[in-house]
């Protein structure tokens, strides 16, 4: 089957994009308040191998389409992480090709043929996948490295136009920073960053330290909003933290507030105290205050 790949950067569930050579975008059909619109899955196609990174959903219409546009055998599918909307796809996908998955462990009903670890590289025919183990929005997070493009896979590191959630215990604040801040390091040379959601991004390395100033201001205006005397609980704390983002959208924001509490705490910044009077960083119902 022969397709017509856009050059723009189009987000449609029909558009097939090549956002670079040999490397082709399809937007999965799940959107939502968490994907955006949809998951990408993304295919680094050699004359020899075509390999599948993050095939989304279990969506019959996506998996065929992911094997219509492959113009060469799919011999592996690798996942970012274990959140629903990203892996799985993977099993229907293998089943239909024989193609063989990897991941950074099993979890989560995902179960990997081949483990990886940061620093290994994949094979794709004559190109080269480098692994890079990125903790923080999961534990099991991985972003893949196209070596010839210099391209960034990024699962949910990192997004083109929403933060990414750190949802705890999993999900880990001081990670994810710790993560980010090794991509700036000069060991990776990186063009572009496609990231599981949401259009490319072309300045990788100024995105990076955006991101990293954000999450460091709320940092800032948590323990702004904190006091060495009086305990507050995270729906008192939300409204100064989050003062431009829309209430509807605090259900979000609690999660990663919890994810910088956690971070503060671990830092003996903070404290966290129960009903009981326990120290805690555990419970979203504990009430906080500075040491």
């Amino acid at each position: 089957m022969s397709h017509r790949f856009e050059t723009e950067d189009i987000l449609e569930v029909d558009v097939p994009v090549e956002i670079g050579a040999g490397a082709i975008r399809i937007l999965a059909p799940n959107p939502s308040v968490y994907t955006g619109k949809g998951t990408n899955t993304y295919l680094l196609v050699d004359s020899e191998a075509t390999c599948v990174i993050d095939p989304g959903p279990d969506d019959d219409s996506h998996i065929r389409r992911i094997i219509a546009t492959a113009p060469s055998k799919i011999t592996s599918i690798l996942v970012t992480h274990t959140h629903i909307d990203h892996w799985p796809g993977s099993d229907k996908l293998k089943e239909l090709t024989g193609a063989t998955t990897y991941g950074f462990i099993g979890k989560d009903g995902f179960i990997p043929d081949v483990n990886l670890s940061g620093g290994q590289s994949i094979n794709i025919g004559t190109r080269s996948v480098k692994v890079l183990h990125t903790p923080g929005h999961a534990s099991n997070h991985l972003c893949f490295l196209l070596e010839d493009l210099r391209i960034l896979f990024t699962g949910d590191h990192l997004m083109n136009g929403a933060t990414v959630i750190i949802p705890p215990p999993d999900g880990d604040m001081k990670a994810y920073l710790e993560s980010l801040d090794d991509l700036l390091s000069e060991r990776f040379e990186i063009s572009l960053i496609a990231p599981g959601h949401g259009h490319l991004i072309s300045d990788p390395k100024l995105e990076i330290k955006r991101v990293i100033e954000h999450r460091l201001a709320r940092e800032a205006k948590v323990i702004s909003a904190l006091s060495p005397d009086i305990p507050k609980s995270i729906d008192e704390i939300i409204s100064n933290v989050y003062s431009d983002v829309s209430q509807s959208l605090y259900p979000l924001a609690t999660t990663s507030l919890f994810a910088h509490l956690r971070k503060l705490f671990d830092e003996l910044k903070v404290i966290g105290i129960t009903d009981t009077g326990l120290l805690t960083k555990e419970d979203l119902n504990a009430k906080w205050k500075l040491i």
